[in-house]
């Protein structure tokens, strides 16, 4: 990373074994130094703003310039780890708020990225979970609000199919049970009754 002593160091390089093929890389080397040196620079100044972004891409370029340079690749690895886990964590905290948000399908998209940035990495896998833990619960009070109004209307029929449903999912379901209990002799009676005016001639048959 010092340009001057590097030049002076070829230079007694040069005069010592003016035929060595390796002076040539070498050469090269030392004549992209500067816009090495000018890129890490660049890319110590994005860190420190807090722009991974920008602090990777100014690393690459000093990589770029010289594959062979350590501590360019170096510092391109520790700033494109750093920005994986910057982008991880928003992910993540972009879930948890869609998730509170009830925007399911967008938290489960944002804890899908994360995992993918980061195989293997435990977070995501724990709050699909939690997802789907959610998901269910958004759904059963869905359905109990659905029933409750379908109640209120007296629409027994539409009651009984959203309990059921509410108990496809969780059988032992509280709501689901006592409701299906309350609506299913009602709707059983609506049907009945409904069938009245269609067999209107049962009505005078004394049996009946």
């Amino acid at each position: 990373g010092e340009v001057l002593s590097a030049q002076a160091r070829f230079t007694e390089l040069s005069e010592m074994a003016p035929t060595d093929i390796r002076l040539v890389s070498l050469e090269d080397r030392i004549t992209t130094l500067p816009s090495v040196i000018a890129a890490l620079e660049r890319a110590a100044e994005a860190e420190a703003t807090g722009d991974l972004s920008a602090a990777v891409e100014a690393a690459g370029d000093a990589t770029r310039a010289d594959p062979a340079h350590q501590r360019a690749a170096a510092r391109l690895g520790e700033l494109s780890a750093a920005l994986t886990r910057q982008q991880f964590n928003d992910a993540m905290t972009a879930g948890y708020g869609a998730m509170g948000a009830k925007a399911f399908d967008t938290a489960e998209q944002q804890f899908r990225t994360a995992a993918q940035l980061i195989p293997g990495a435990p977070e995501p896998a724990a709050a699909l979970i939690e997802l789907e833990q959610a998901r269910t619960q958004n759904t059963l009070l869905g359905l109990r609000a659905d029933g409750a109004q379908a109640e209120v209307e007296e629409r027994w029929g539409d009651a009984v199919g959203l309990y059921e449903q509410a108990l496809e999912i969780d059988a032992l379901m509280l709501f689901a049970t006592e409701g299906v209990a309350r609506a299913e002799p009602r709707a059983d009676l609506d049907t009945r009754l409904d069938n009245i005016p269609k067999e209107r001639d049962r009505l005078v048959d004394e049996r009946i």
